[in-house]
């Protein structure tokens, strides 16, 4: 199997370790992947490995602002 289909495969695992704040080193030994694939992962998300999950941290509070239950009329 390809490098790529491999990373297709454990691409939705490898995103929600990072959102949980896992290392990438700590998400490579999780599911027993080279950390490369992590790292392949994060560069195709456009994710800074400097950064981190800061990055997807703020992303996702962005997300936890909006409500289906709050709209303008509210």
């Amino acid at each position: 199997m390809s490098k790529m289909a491999e990373l297709d495969m454990v691409s939705y695992d490898i995103e929600q370790l990072f959102l949980e704040g896992m290392t990438e080193k700590n998400i490579s030994k999780t599911l027993d992947i080279p950390v490369e694939y992590v790292y392949a992962w994060m560069e195709m998300n456009s994710i800074d490995p400097e950064q981190g999950a800061r990055v997807f941290d703020s992303l996702v509070k962005g997300l936890e602002d909006f409500s289906p239950h709050q709209t303008v009329n509210s």
